[in-house]
């Protein structure tokens, strides 16, 4: 293009830069911003923000903030994209003192946060268990009229699930009603999950009910807990579900789309149909099993004593 005497676009050599970012050449991406100013080009916010991501997605912050730095330096004014993908990364990292620190630098900036970011900080201090400091993120959401979206609270629903607080994640997911939001596969699966946890399996299978009635369809995470705790609560329970998932057909469907059944979710299976006198739904199971070369590693024995009649 430049021996053509032609000058290339911002948006071309962005481009160019987000291949490279994508590809992890942030070498060659740093080379091009830096070659710009010798073609008549300026980086704008959007060059800088196609290098965070990259330095963000690989984990090199301090580089990061040495970019949200030169934008300054430059002229350029960080928008929420720049800081978002920031607080993103390291709140993937695990990272949240810094992502709050950088919420709040952003804040003071006077740029306001998305309910992307809002959402990002509020999952990942769920994930860590840190409620208190969720639930702080979530009213000052609130409080700075950025709108929850399901998101938010199938994130703030597992994370109290995942503490044991079930009944507290089910009477805020019946708030949803009220916000004009729909319980999703994701709602009705943390909750039946943690129902599961404390041994509350008629309780799952409640969720289970509605979550049909509701028109929703039931996931792989779905029928997890509930063969798992139906085995824990008796046989009767684990041959309804198998019945009423029609059994080798969910099995089938689960493996044709890439999922593979847990150890326990397959023992599960296994020791109910043969207790139930299922012998040759049994055999056709495990010889399936065996075909297809699922690996569980030391579980295999326990496997093949069950799938063995």
């Amino acid at each position: 293009m430049k021996s053509h005497g032609l000058k290339p676009s911002c948006v071309t050599i962005n481009s160019v830069i987000n291949l490279y970012c994508h590809s992890g050449n942030l070498v060659e991406a740093e080379k091009w911003i830096k070659m710009m100013p010798e073609m008549g080009v300026s980086p704008n916010v959007v060059t800088y923000n196609i290098l965070l991501d990259g330095f963000g997605r690989n984990l090199q912050f301090d580089k990061c903030f040495q970019l949200l730095e030169e934008m300054e330096g430059n002229g350029l004014i960080p928008n929420a994209i720049s800081y978002g993908s920031l607080v993103n990364q390291l709140c993937k990292d695990g990272r949240l003192l810094e992502a709050h620190v950088v919420f709040s630098d952003m804040i003071s900036r006077g740029v306001l946060p998305t309910a992307n970011i809002y959402n990002m900080l509020i999952n990942g201090y769920c994930n860590q268990g840190k409620m208190q400091d969720a639930f702080k993120i979530f009213d000052t959401m609130s409080i700075n009229n950025v709108v929850p979206t399901l998101f938010t609270y199938n994130a703030l629903v597992n994370g109290l699930c995942k503490k044991g607080k079930v009944e507290e994640a089910e009477e805020l997911a019946s708030k949803l009603k009220d916000k004009n939001l729909k319980l999703d596969a994701i709602t009705y699966n943390c909750l039946i999950s943690g129902y599961s946890m404390k041994g509350n399996i008629h309780k799952c299978l409640e969720l289970y009910e509605e979550m049909k009635i509701s028109g929703i369809k039931p996931t792989v995470s779905t029928y997890h807990p509930l063969i798992v705790g139906c085995k824990k609560e008796g046989l009767t329970l684990v041959e309804k579900l198998i019945n009423e998932i029609e059994g080798y057909i969910w099995y089938r469907e689960m493996v044709a789309n890439g999922f593979l059944p847990s150890v326990s979710v397959a023992h599960a299976l296994l020791t109910g149909l043969k207790e139930e006198g299922k012998l040759q739904e049994v055999q056709i199971m495990y010889s399936e099993m065996s075909v297809k070369g699922l690996d569980y590693s030391s579980a295999n024995d326990d496997l093949f004593v069950v799938g063995k009649v």
